[in-house]
């Protein structure tokens, strides 16, 4: 009797051991899973930072392109009234029909 109750108790040990042991097994498998997807989404957010830091130099210099030639358009309309030919340009005969729909030229 002493000797089954020892295979017994020996078997549930030897259960208890493996249960336990997959079980921590498992839940370090868990951690460390779950500490890649921690470092893949923080990876992510890093190269979508640089797109976007990337894309905003990208329309940073679009605009002072466009700052640029908007300068220079309007030194050409303001250099308009002191040309000589003012009365015949076209520019300046656009640009008013352009402000007054109305005229009809």
């Amino acid at each position: 009797m002493i000797e089954i109750t020892g295979a017994v108790i020996g078997w549930l040990g030897a259960f208890t051991g493996i249960f336990t042991s997959v079980f921590y097994f498992r839940r370090a498998k868990k951690a460390e899973v779950h500490s890649k997807e921690i470092a893949t989404e923080d990876q992510m957010i890093e190269l979508v930072k640089k797109a976007n830091r990337e894309a905003l130099e990208i329309n940073r210099k679009e605009n002072e392109k466009l700052r640029r030639s908007i300068s220079r358009l309007e030194q050409a309309v303001r250099a308009i009234n002191s040309c000589n030919y003012r009365n015949e340009c076209p520019v300046i005969h656009e640009l008013r029909r352009q402000e007054d729909p109305d005229i009809i030229q």
